[in-house]
C-alpha cells in the first residue's frame, strides 16, 4: 500500500555550475584539440553575458588619442584574461564563437573627442581583415555639441554611391568645409541620380564659408532624400569633425564617412 513502505531520505545534490569544471580543467592535461575546445568553451561562457540572447552585438571599440584601440567590453576581458591576444586577435576569436553564441556581429568604435581621424583610419585599417566575417559594416554614433541628437555613422569598405558629399578638411589650423550635389534632373521626376565612380574619385566641390552655410546648403530642399557621403583629412580631431558637421548632426542623417 502506498505509504507503507521504509522512508527513503531525500538526497541532496550540489548543483555545479557550467563553468567551475571549464575552468578547472588544465589544459596541458588535455590533447591539442580537447584543449583548443575547452578554450573555447570557457570563452564562450565568459562572452555569454554580454548579450545572453540571440541577435545583432556591437562590440564597442575605443579609440585613444594615443593611437591605441581596445575593445572595453568588462566580459571581453573577462573572457580573454590571462592571454595576451590583440584587439584583432580578441575580435577573431568572437568571430569564431558568433554562431554558436547566436550573434550577428558588428564593431562600434567609440574615438575620444582628442582623438585624430588618423587613429581612427588606423583601427579601421588592423580590422579590416575581418570586416568580410562580420555581419555589418564598422560603424559609430556621433552625437551634436549639447548631445540632443546624433548620427548614425558607417565606415565603408571604399567610396560608395551618393548624392551629396560633405568634406572637412584642415588648413592654418583652421577647419574647411566644401560640399558636392547630384541634383535630380527635372526632366526625369522621381528618379534620385548619384554620383558616378568616376565622379567620387574626383569631386567637383563648392567651399562653404562654415557650418551656416552647410545648414542653407541643407535647407534649401533641393535634396528630397540625402544619400550622404563625408570625406574627412586625417589630422582633424573627433571632435572637430563633430562641430563641423553639426548641421547633419542635429538633423539626425546618417552618413558614410571615409577618412583621406
Amino acid at each position: 500500500e502506498q505509504g507503507s513502505g521504509p522512508k527513503r531520505e531525500r538526497t541532496n545534490i550540489p548543483r555545479v555550475e557550467h563553468k567551475s569544471p571549464l575552468r578547472a580543467l588544465d589544459p596541458a592535461t588535455l590533447s591539442p584539440a580537447a584543449a583548443k575546445l575547452a578554450t573555447d568553451l570557457r570563452t564562450a561562457a565568459a562572452l555569454k553575458s554580454l548579450a545572453p540572447r540571440p541577435g545583432r552585438v556591437d562590440l564597442s571599440l575605443g579609440v585613444w588619442p594615443d593611437g591605441k584601440f581596445e575593445f572595453t567590453e568588462t566580459a571581453l576581458a573577462d573572457a580573454f584574461a590571462g592571454r595576451s591576444l590583440t584587439p584583432v586577435a580578441q575580435l577573431g576569436e568572437v568571430i569564431a564563437l558568433r554562431r554558436h553564441l547566436g550573434w550577428d556581429l558588428a564593431v562600434s568604435l567609440k574615438p575620444e573627442p582628442a582623438t585624430s581621424l588618423r587613429h581612427v583610419a588606423a583601427a579601421l585599417t588592423a580590422i579590416a581583415p575581418l570586416h568580410a566575417n562580420l555581419d555589418y559594416a564598422p560603424s559609430t554614433t556621433l552625437f551634436n555639441a549639447d548631445s540632443t541628437a546624433f548620427s548614425s555613422v558607417t565606415f565603408p569598405a571604399g567610396l560608395i554611391p551618393a548624392n551629396l558629399i560633405v568634406r572637412v578638411g584642415k588648413a592654418d589650423r583652421a577647419v574647411k568645409l566644401a560640399a558636392a550635389r547630384r541634383l535630380p534632373d527635372l526632366q526625369r521626376p522621381g528618379v534620385e541620380p548619384m554620383f558616378t565612380a568616376a565622379e567620387l574619385a574626383n569631386p567637383a566641390f563648392t567651399s562653404l564659408s562654415g557650418t551656416a552655410a552647410l545648414e542653407a546648403l541643407l535647407a534649401d530642399g533641393q535634396l528630397a532624400s540625402p544619400r550622404l557621403l563625408v570625406l574627412v583629412a586625417p589630422d582633424l580631431e573627433w571632435s572637430e569633425l563633430a562641430s563641423a558637421i553639426g548641421p547633419l548632426l542635429n538633423r539626425g542623417l546618417a552618413f558614410d564617412l571615409v577618412v583621406q
